[in-house]
């Protein structure tokens, strides 16, 4: 639906609402509708817990300045 007052996924329509046209915002809905549609609830914590695993394992290049470099 274009034209709505925010972007967003409203859940209870499956619906995708953008202010206006935006394909990258239409595309994001469609994954998350698909991912609410398609997952179990045991996968979705099971992709949240990989992602905040991910988000936890990375580090600021500033922190490796001077570290050593990895072994071969």
């Amino acid at each position: 639906m274009l034209g709505s007052e925010a972007d967003r996924v409203y859940y209870a329509k499956r619906e995708i609402q953008l202010r206006k046209w935006d394909k990258y915002k239409f595309a994001q809905g469609v994954v998350i509708l698909a991912a609410e549609a398609l997952l179990t609830q045991d996968e979705k914590f099971s992709l949240t817990g990989m992602a905040v695993t991910e988000a936890e394992a990375t580090v600021d290049v500033r922190q490796l300045k001077g570290s050593p470099p990895f072994p071969h």
